[in-house]
C-alpha cells in the first residue's frame, strides 16, 4: 500500500473533501484555477451557483437590491430588507436608509425621500412618520417643525397658514382660535388685542369701533353703553370712556348730546334730563340758574323778574300776583307790601289813593270807602 506521504493533488476545480481522503469539486459560492490548490470563496459582494468551479470570474456581484450580508462564499444573495436599499452591484451589506428617507419594498435599490407632512427621525426605517398636530415638514424630513404664532398647520401638516383677522395662535397650533369678544386682531397675529376704553369689538373680531356719541364703554367692551340721560349724564362725543355729568344749573340735552343751560325761568340742582320751572312766587333773569329766587314785598314774579305793584295794590312776600286794597286801606304808591288803614274820620278815596276827610256833614269810624 501506499504511504501516508504519498498525498496526491486535487485537480483545478476540486478541493479536499471533510476528512481530506480524497478529492471533491469545489462547492458553490468558491472555485480552484490551480491544482493542488484549496478552493477559494467568493468574497463579499460576490455568490457563484456554479460546483466544480475554475475561474475567479465564475463569482458574480449581486444585483443591485441585494448584498452578500457581509459574508462569504455564498450560493445566491439576499433581498435588502425594508428600510435598506443596495442602489448597485456588488454590495456586501445593503445601506440603511438615512434620516428623512425610507424604503417600504425588500430589493429597493433606493430610499424614497418623506413625502411633505412626514418625517423619518432614524436610520432604517421602512416608513415615514406623519407630523404632529400643529407641526409641519417638507419632503426628506428628518423632524416636524412647529408652526410659529400667527399660523397654524395645514391639514396636510405640509405647511403653515396664516391666521384670519380675528384669530390667533400663540405656536404650536392644528386651528387658529377666534378672539375673545371685547378684542381683535389682524391677519397672522399671534394674540388678541384689548379694545381700549371708548371702544368695541366688531362682530368678527377684526377691529374695534368707536362708541357713538351719547354712548360710552370700558376697556375689553363688546357693546357700547347708552349715558344715563335721566340721571344727567351724556357725552358729545364719539369713543368716549365716560360720560360726562351735568352739574348745578345744567341739564343733559338729548336733542345735542351736550349739557346744555336751563333757560331764564328755570333752574336745575344738577343731574337732570330737564330743568325745574321755578314755582310759584318765584323767579330768576338769568339762564344756568342752580335755583330760583323770591320777589321782595310789593313786587311779584313775571317770569323772568320781579314787577312792582301799582297803587291801589299790594303784595306780601312770596305772594304771586298784586292784590287790591281791602275795603278802607290805600296804597298810593308802587310797590306796596301792605295798604294803609283810613282811621275814624277819614275814608278810602280809590280815585286819589290816599285817605280823604270826610266832607262837613258827615263822619266815619275808620275802615270805609265812603262816610256816612
Amino acid at each position: 500500500g501506499s504511504s501516508s506521504s504519498d498525498c496526491l493533488d486535487c485537480g483545478v476545480g476540486e478541493g479536499n473533501n471533510a476528512d481530506s481522503s480524497g478529492c471533491e469539486s469545489c462547492p458553490q459560492g468558491s472555485y480552484n484555477p490551480s491544482a493542488g490548490a484549496a478552493c477559494i470563496l467568493c468574497g463579499q459582494g460576490k455568490y457563484s451557483e456554479a460546483i466544480g468551479a475554475t475561474l475567479a470570474q465564475t463569482c458574480e456581484p449581486c444585483v443591485a437590491g441585494k448584498s452578500t450580508e457581509g459574508n462569504e462564499g455564498l450560493a445566491s444573495c439576499a433581498s435588502c430588507a425594508a428600510g435598506t436599499s443596495a442602489p448597485s452591484t456588488g454590495y456586501s451589506t445593503c445601506a440603511q436608509c438615512v434620516p428623512g428617507t425610507y424604503s417600504a419594498a425588500t430589493e429597493s435599490t433606493s430610499c424614497s425621500p418623506c413625502n411633505a407632512g412626514e418625517y423619518a427621525g432614524a436610520s432604517g426605517l421602512s416608513a415615514c412618520v406623519s407630523c404632529d398636530v400643529g407641526t409641519y415638514s417638507g419632503a426628506g424630513a428628518v423632524i416636524c417643525g412647529a408652526c410659529p404664532g400667527g399660523k397654524y398647520a395645514k391639514m396636510d401638516r405640509t405647511d403653515c397658514d396664516d391666521c384670519q383677522s380675528g384669530t390667533f395662535s400663540t405656536g404650536g397650533a392644528d386651528s387658529c382660535a377666534s378672539c375673545a369678544s371685547g378684542s381683535y386682531s389682524g391677519f397672522a397675529a399671534s394674540s388678541c388685542t384689548t379694545c381700549a376704553g371708548g371702544k368695541y369689538s366688531k362682530a368678527d373680531y377684526t377691529s374695534c369701533e368707536d362708541c357713538e356719541a351719547s354712548k360710552f364703554s370700558n376697556p375689553g367692551a363688546s357693546s357700547c353703553t347708552l349715558c344715563d340721560y335721566s340721571g344727567g349724564y351724556l357725552t358729545s362725543t364719539s369713543g368716549s370712556n365716560a360720560c360726562s355729568y351735568c352739574g348745578p344749573g345744567k341739564y343733559a340735552d338729548v336733542a345735542t348730546n351736550a349739557c346744555a343751560d336751563c333757560a331764564t325761568g328755570k333752574y336745575s340742582p344738577g343731574g337732570v334730563s330737564s330743568c325745574v320751572v321755578c314755582e310759584s312766587g318765584k323767579f330768576n333773569d338769568a339762564d344756568g340758574q342752580t335755583s330760583c329766587s323770591s320777589c321782595e314785598p310789593g313786587s311779584v314774579p313775571d317770569g323772568n323778574g320781579c314787577t312792582d305793584c301799582t297803587p291801589g295794590n299790594y303784595a306780601a312776600f312770596g305772594a304771586t300776583a298784586c292784590s287790591s286794597c281791602e275795603t278802607g286801606t290805600v296804597s298810593s304808591a308802587s310797590a306796596a307790601a301792605f295798604c294803609d288803614y283810613c282811621g275814624p274820620g277819614k275814608y278810602a278815596d280809590v280815585a286819589t289813593n290816599a285817605c280823604a276827610d270826610c266832607t262837613k256833614g258827615k263822619y266815619s269810624l275808620g275802615g270805609v270807602s265812603s262816610c256816612l
